[in-house]
């Protein structure tokens, strides 16, 4: 099962997505387009 979210966001912003298969959480992270992705 899935849920659907339109987050809106800036050209100014990144969003990373992280899944508990593959990353070992279930989480969603916004930041400023540039900056630390890790």
């Amino acid at each position: 099962d899935f849920v659907g979210k339109n987050l809106p966001t800036s050209l100014t912003e990144t969003v990373q997505v992280s899944v508990e298969e593959y990353d070992g959480a279930d989480a969603v992270a916004i930041s400023p387009a540039g900056g630390d992705q890790s």
